[in-house]
């Protein structure tokens, strides 16, 4: 009962914030109340988050990427495997190190 309670007030803050905005699209909220309900209820589901990337198919530097992760009570349980292509490895390689190199020019 929590849960449904918790997820509602998110969904409603975020309308309001789209509201805001001048948008009335639902997905965000309900995109946020997914990842809640996943949390929450110890689902072990996969979403796409933004997680941080070092040691994943072997990028060094620390950057935050969107990947398929499985959600628990403590958040981002394991980032799922990619498949071992090797172009999609190399094009996510690409993708982190122009994230840091943009991070160094910030100086973040």
């Amino acid at each position: 009962m929590l849960c449904l309670f918790l997820c509602s007030t998110i969904v409603d803050q975020a309308v309001e914030v789209l509201k805001g905005k001048g948008q009335r699209s639902w997905s965000v909220g309900l995109s946020v109340a997914d990842l809640t309900d996943s949390i929450l209820k110890d689902k072990r589901k996969v979403h796409s988050v933004s997680t941080l990337a070092k040691g994943f198919c072997n990028i060094n530097s620390e950057v935050f990427l969107s990947l398929p992760c499985i959600l628990g009570t403590s958040g981002v349980i394991e980032t799922v495997v990619l498949e071992e292509d090797q172009l999609v490895q190399e094009k996510l390689q690409s993708s982190a190190g122009s994230i840091h190199d943009l991070q160094q020019q910030l100086k973040l």
